[in-house]
C-alpha cells in the first residue's frame, strides 16, 4: 500500500522556505482554503483543506484513506532530526527524508495501526527502540486505515485521545525510537500556538480524564499535563 505525507499547517507559510525541503517537495499541505495562494507563493504544490486542527487531522487521515494509502501527519515546524545512540545522549543529524523512509519501512511490517516517534528530543524518554502502547504525539505519526478519528470536541491533547482510541480497539500502539525529533512547538507563531493557553489546556486536560478514566492520570510535576496509567488496558 502506498503511503501519503501530509503537512498540517496554519498561518506558517512564510516559513516554508526553512522547511525540510523533502517535506516543502512532497507532502499534502492540508491548510485552510483561504491560505491556498501565500502557500504555493513559498513553494508548496499539493493542497487539502480544512478548518481547525482537528478537522484539518481528520481531512488528512480521510483524504488518505479514500485514495487507498496510509497516512503519515507531520507538523510544520520540524527543526532537527538526530540518531538515538540509546546511551541516553542524541546521536549525529540525519535527513528527515532517511528518518520518514525508516519510519515507513518499521510501519509497513507492524502490526500496530498508529505508529509514532519520541514525544521529545529528549533520549531520556527514548531508551529502547520500540516501545508499545506509549503515547503518540500528533506531530509525527504512521496511520493505517481506520475509521477512528480524532475528537473534534478537544482543541489541544488531541493526540492522547486518539492514542487511546487505537489501543482500545486495535490493542496496539507502537513508537520508533530510533530517531530523535525537534519541533518548535511553543515558541513557533502560528497554528495552536495562536490559541494555546492554560485555561484550554486544563479544559482539555479535564476532559481527557473524564472521557478515559483510570487510563490516564495527572502528570505530578508538569501543570495540566496527563500521563498513561500503567496497565491502562483494564480501563479501557
Amino acid at each position: 500500500m502506498k503511503t501519503n505525507l501530509y503537512c498540517v499547517s496554519y498561518k506558517r507559510a512564510h516559513t516554508l522556505p526553512e522547511m525540510d525541503s523533502f517535506i516543502r517537495e512532497n507532502a499534502i499541505f492540508c491548510i485552510w482554503k483561504e491560505e491556498e495562494e501565500e502557500y504555493k507563493k513559498y513553494g508548496a504544490k499539493n493542497f487539502i483543506f480544512g478548518q481547525g486542527l482537528l478537522n484539518q487531522r481528520n481531512q488528512a487521515l480521510s483524504h488518505a484513506f479514500e485514495n487507498n494509502a496510509n497516512c503519515v501527519q507531520i507538523d510544520d515546524d520540524l527543526v532537527r532530526v538526530r540518531k538515538n545512540n540509546f546511551d541516553g545522549k542524541r546521536g549525529e543529524d540525519v535527513s528527515f527524508e532517511e528518518a520518514y523512509n525508516d519510519l515507513i519501512e518499521f510501519a509497513e511490517q507492524s502490526q500496530a495501526k498508529l505508529i509514532g516517534i519520541p514525544p521529545t528530543d529528549n533520549p531520556f524518554f527514548a531508551k529502547k527502540e520500540v516501545q508499545e502502547n506509549a503515547f503518540v504525539i500528533a506531530s509525527f505519526m504512521f496511520c493505517k486505515p481506520t475509521d477512528l478519528r480524532f475528537d473534534t470536541d478537544m482543541k489541544v491533547k488531541e493526540d492522547y485521545d486518539y492514542t487511546l482510541q487505537h489501543i482500545k480497539k486495535y490493542g496496539l500502539t507502537e513508537r520508533f525510537q530510533k530517531y530523535l525529533y525537534t519541533f518548535k512547538h511553543y515558541s513557533n507563531s502560528g497554528g495552536v500556538v495562536d490559541y494555546r493557553n492554560d485555561e484550554l489546556e486544563k479544559e482539555n486536560m479535564l476532559y481527557l480524564l473524564k472521557k478515559w478514566g483510570g487510563a490516564l492520570k495527572m502528570h505530578p510535576k508538569r501543570k495540566n499535563e496527563v500521563l498513561f496509567n500503567r496497565n491502562l488496558k483494564r480501563f479501557l
